[in-house]
C-alpha cells in the first residue's frame, strides 16, 4: 500500500488529478483514469474520478505512473504527521471590506503596527524557510484556534481585513496572492479569528491561486475569480 506523502495533497481539475507538493512548491498532474485505476493501492484515497476509463488504462501505463509519482515524491510508503487539510465551505460572496478597499484606505497616521510586522514576517519567511515550513506553522496555530462552540465572527474578519488592506500599500512590494494570503492569514490568526488560507488550481491553462475565506466569505479576493478554482488544500 501507497500514501500520499505528508507535504501533497491533491484534488481533481477535469480530466486530471492535480498535486500540490507544498515542500517543492510545485504542482503535478495525473490523467484521473490512470488515477482510478492506482486508487485501490492508495491508502484514504479519497477522490473519485469523473472521467470514464475509455479506453480502459493500460497496465504498463499504471505502473509507469506509480514509479513516477514514487520517484518525485508524491507517493511514498511510510506516513508521518502531515498539515491538517479540513473540508471548504463553499464560498458565496466577497467581502466588503475588499469591495472596498479603494474608497475606504485610512490615512497613513492610522497605520496599525501589526499588519506591517506580519508582512514583514512573512515576506522574510518566504525568503529563508519555504512555503511548506511557513504552512504547517500557519495550521498550528489555526489549530490553536480551534472552539467547541464556532462564533460568528465575521463582522470582526471584515474589520480586521480593513485594517490590513489599509496598510498594505504601504508596504513595498507588488501585490501577489502567496505573499498577501499567508501575511493576511498570519495577522487574522494572531487577532484570534480561525479564517482559512485556500489554494486553488484550475486547467486549460493550468493556474494556480490561493486566496483567505472565513466561512463563505471571500476576504481577499473576488468570488467570481475564486470560483473558477477548483480547492486543493485549505488549513
Amino acid at each position: 500500500m501507497y500514501q500520499l506523502s505528508p507535504f501533497v495533497f491533491a484534488c481533481n481539475t477535469g480530466r486530471n488529478c492535480m498535486f500540490l507538493d507544498l515542500r517543492r512548491d510545485r504542482y503535478i498532474s495525473a490523467p484521473q483514469p490512470l488515477m482510478a485505476a492506482l486508487a485501490p493501492w492508495i491508502t484514504d484515497w479519497h477522490l473519485t474520478s469523473t472521467v470514464p476509463p475509455i479506453p480502459p488504462p493500460n497496465e504498463i501505463d499504471v505502473d509507469k505512473l506509480l514509479k513516477d509519482l514514487l520517484n518525485a515524491g508524491i507517493l511514498c510508503t511510510d506516513r508521518r504527521p502531515t498539515v491538517v487539510s479540513e473540508p471548504i465551505p463553499a464560498a458565496t460572496h466577497t467581502g466588503n471590506a475588499w469591495l472596498c478597499r479603494r474608497r475606504s484606505a485610512d490615512p497613513p497616521y492610522t497605520i496599525r503596527i501589526r499588519p506591517i510586522l506580519d508582512l514583514l514576517r512573512t515576506d522574510f519567511s518566504l525568503r529563508t524557510v519555504g512555503l511548506w515550513r511557513i504552512v504547517t506553522g500557519l495550521s498550528a496555530r489555526a489549530e490553536k484556534l480551534k472552539t467547541s462552540s464556532h462564533p460568528d465572527l465575521s463582522n470582526a474578519a471584515e474589520t480586521l481585513v480593513s485594517h490590513f488592506l489599509a496598510v498594505r500599500p504601504w508596504y513595498p512590494r507588488d501585490y501577489l496572492c502567496l505573499f498577501d494570503s499567508l501575511a493576511l492569514m498570519l495577522f487574522l490568526l494572531q487577532e484570534g479569528i480561525r479564517a482559512r488560507l485556500i489554494f486553488g488550481v484550475r486547467e486549460d491553462p493550468f493556474a494556480a491561486h490561493c486566496w483567505v475565506q472565513y466561512g463563505s466569505l471571500v476576504l481577499n479576493d473576488y468570488f467570481d475569480r475564486t470560483r473558477l478554482y477548483t480547492p486543493i488544500m485549505a488549513i
